[in-house]
């Protein structure tokens, strides 16, 4: 599918053009917008960072090991040596998997982005007509009315609307917005309608360069084994060229000065392809692949296979309190009268006509609505919407009185001290507690709290997600610290994270208090919810956390979370919010559901500690054959395995077993370093071979075998050090692993019977049987005695 905005542009900066004061009535002509367009003030960027098709393709299909392996492949094909090419196929998929995958991811962040690509009518000549938001250019003048979510920065010119800036600033309140207020991109409309003309687009917008910053120089968040695997490939990498031009002129040109050139190239990359790990890499991009499918299913689209990695490593979880722990709407809990004058009844009906049926309710006048359906008496005569600024809304409701309803500290001002501790004590369970009452004279923008008679407490609280209280105590099972981020009051946030079993709840911060960057990182460790945050600040608690020494996955689904999402470990965004967040995050969950959190930690586990274990029998290969290259320099042997040979003893001991291996269940917590614990796990094995094979080289030379025969008594030796590594690996046995074990050693025997010809492998004597009956139980032996010494020295 393609998309206006998936156009791979140059940045640039469009030449200066003044701000033109158009007239709402007219807007501007054809000539005007096409020299917007020619500078390229468009709104033609949607808050993405999405790659191209053909980045995904290049950058998984040219690396350095692909170039590696082409030009191996080249060798062998020069020489004529096509079945020894095995190895590519491998090469092939591990490539094939990881192009899918990304291509799958973006994909499905392109069509959100298109949903978000909504049209607005916009005055063009004096006619109004509607266009797509990526056809807007800068001065247009745009109608916006409820419901609308602002697609640029802009300034209003004619009429008034209520703002909702949540999923840029984090608070929830609406902002009322008239003639020369200013409109941010990302804000949605909830009330009142307006034109406005543009003044901020594309690139330029606030979304669009909070993103941008967000965005830029964005890489996977690398975790434990994939550093390690990266460092691994750059050691080989530099090791690659040089070992194996010397190992090619040792073999043509000083072990045997009358070898031919094919065989010479032949053993060549044989030593090269068992240097390089790339069975260990095409598991991983299946075992992460496999989670992938699995996560889809549970509606959790991976934008980037090492996020489930990174995941399985988190010991700090940040979130937010709305549509993380609780829904985005509120209920009333209970409604406390403070007056005589009017009965509980007649309260409820003033409520059930305070809002006006053709004005869209936020949510404070939904959940009032849903308590007090409206009744059948009249819709007030005016209605004075809520202000952010002054904290409540009225209505004149004619013969019954003139109404507000809103803060209670706002209304009441100097008169809050007589209901201080009773508001407080229930806004210390996490309630939001508004005040109903009466009013004098006019209805109008401030009145004397003499004026004003409190009729009754509503108490509001926030309703929690399904399964909240189960997702954390999960968490808290998992030993995953949980920490809230919120807009929000901190005493409310602290009360409800109570509520779900947040461990720490009662250990809470404004964080408006906390004005030095010192003050901030002693928070981030000592405390456990924080309110009032600004953008800024979530992205430096975020960096305080990882600066001490922890792991920390991010949840956010607003514009104003998207420079947190870029600096965790992990990313996860909510699909219910802001592009912008779900573009920069590297998880995105499409039902919105925070629940499923727990099933992608259990998939980074099951595929990482899997990994762990299956990549052992990977480094035994590469250990031995790089130390192997390496002493074949100086002495004067030969590689002694084909790459078809090692191809197939890899497949039987390594590939397949890993394979199956990596897909168990296995979700316990990650501990330790991965190389570390990997290269413990693959020494024995490796140095046994090593050991064995120079051992057989040695009395080759003494016995005066043939070489074929040596090179036999090889492939006999390394695939029987194979299948012990493989048992150990396997233990405990369940059922699936006495079977996957029996089947490729009885497949291993099997195709070194049936098909030794095209293995390239000799008949051996009695002699030579006897001398592989010996070396097999004192490989076995000397495996065990290694292992043993590593372990006493760790």
């Amino acid at each position: 599918m393609k998309f206006p905005w998936n156009r791979e542009k140059q940045s640039r900066t469009p030449p200066p053009l003044p701000p033109m004061q158009t007239a709402p009535d007219r807007g501007l002509t054809q000539e005007e917008v096409a020299l917007r367009e020619s500078l390229g003030l468009c709104n033609d960027l949607p808050v993405t960072n999405t790659r191209s098709c053909w980045t995904i393709v290049k950058e998984n299909t040219f690396t350095f090991f692909n170039l590696i392996f082409v030009l191996l492949g080249l060798a062998l094909i020069l020489v004529g040596s096509y079945k020894n090419m095995a190895f590519l196929l491998v090469a092939a998929c591990n490539t094939a998997i990881g192009v899918l995958q990304e291509l799958r991811a973006k994909r499905a962040v392109d069509r959100l982005t298109l949903l978000s690509a909504a049209s607005f009518p916009v005055i063009r000549e004096g006619r109004k007509i509607s266009l797509p938001s990526y056809r807007l250019v800068r001065d247009d003048v745009v109608e916006f009315a409820q419901g609308d979510q602002i697609c640029a920065d802009a300034l209003v010119a004619v009429g008034k609307v209520y703002i909702d800036e949540s999923l840029l600033t984090g608070e929830s309140d609406p902002v009322e917005r008239g003639v020369g207020s200013v409109l941010r991109s990302g804000s949605f409309v909830l009330s009142g309608t307006c034109l406005a003309r543009l003044t901020h687009v594309g690139r330029e917008s606030y979304a669009a360069k909070l993103t941008a910053e967000a965005g830029r120089n964005v890489r996977a968040a690398k975790s434990d084994m994939m550093e390690s695997l990266t460092k691994l490939i750059r050691v080989i990498g530099l090791a690659l060229i040089p070992i194996g031009s010397l190992l090619f002129l040792h073999h043509y040109g000083r072990a045997y000065q009358a070898m031919e050139l094919t065989a010479a190239v032949e053993l060549t990359v044989s030593a090269l392809i068992g240097m390089i790990p790339e069975g260990l890499f095409l598991l991983t991009s299946i075992a992460m692949a496999s989670a992938c499918l699995l996560l889809s299913q549970k509606r959790v689209l991976v934008q980037d296979l090492n996020s489930v990695e990174n995941l399985a490593y988190v010991d700090v979880l940040c979130v937010d309190k709305t549509g993380t722990i609780t829904e985005a709407e509120l209920e009333v809990d209970a409604l406390y009268p403070l007056t005589e004058e009017l009965s509980l009844q007649e309260i409820e009906t003033r409520l059930s006509r305070f809002h006006p049926p053709g004005e869209k309710p936020n949510g404070t006048a939904q959940a009032i609505l849903h308590a007090y359906p409206l009744g059948k008496g009249e819709a007030p005569v005016h209605f004075l919407p809520f202000s952010s600024d002054r904290k409540w809304a009225g209505a004149d409701l004619g013969k019954d009185g003139k109404y507000i309803l809103g803060a209670p500290e706002f209304i009441l001002r100097g008169s809050y001290e007589a209901l201080r501790s009773r508001i407080e004590g229930l806004s210390a369970k996490g309630h939001r507690i508004l005040l109903f009452a009466s009013c004098e004279g006019e209805l109008k923008q401030s009145y004397s709290p003499t004026a004003v008679t409190p009729l009754a407490l509503i108490s509001l609280r926030s309703i929690l997600r399904p399964h909240a209280e189960e997702t954390f105590r999960y968490f808290r099972q998992q030993n995953v610290t949980v920490k809230v981020i919120s807009g929000d009051n901190p005493l409310t946030v602290s009360a409800i994270a109570e509520r779900v079993g947040i461990e720490g709840a009662e250990q809470y911060v404004d964080a408006s208090l906390l004005k030095t960057e010192e003050e901030l990182k002693s928070a981030a460790e000592q405390y456990t919810v924080f309110g009032r945050v600004t953008p800024e600040q979530k992205q430096k608690l975020i960096r305080a956390m990882k600066e001490q020494g922890h792991n920390v996955a991010m949840t956010g689904d607003g514009v104003n979370d998207v420079l947190a999402l870029k600096e965790a470990n992990c990313s996860i965004a909510m699909a219910c919010g802001s592009q912008a967040a779900c573009q920069i995050s590297r998880m995105v969950l499409l039902n919105s559901d925070f629940s499923a959190i727990p099933e992608i930690l259990a998939q980074g586990r099951r595929v990482i500690n899997n990994i762990r274990r299956s990549a052992s029998l990977f480094l035994v290969k590469n250990i031995f054959s790089i130390g192997l290259a390496l002493i074949l320099l100086f002495v004067n042997m030969v590689y002694p395995l084909q790459a078809i040979q090692l191809s197939l003893i890899s497949s039987l001991t390594i590939g397949i077993p890993g394979f199956f291996l990596a897909m168990e269940p296995n979700y316990s917590r990650v501990k330790g370093r991965f190389l570390r614990n990997v290269i413990r796990n693959a020494l024995p094995g490796g140095l046994t071979d090593l050991v064995m094979l120079l051992l057989i080289g040695f009395l080759s030379a003494r016995l005066s075998l043939d070489q074929g025969v040596t090179n036999t008594l090889c492939v006999y030796l390394v695939a029987g050090i194979g299948f012990m590594t493989l048992y150990h690996v396997c233990v405990p046995f369940s059922s699936l692993r006495r079977v996957l074990f029996a089947g490729l050693l009885a497949a291993g025997i099997g195709g070194f019977l049936l098909f030794p010809g095209f293995l390239e492998l000799s008949a051996l004597q009695l002699e030579h049987r006897l001398l592989l009956a010996l070396l097999l139980p004192l490989g076995y032996l000397l495996m065990r005695g290694i292992k043993r010494a590593i372990n006493i020295g760790t």
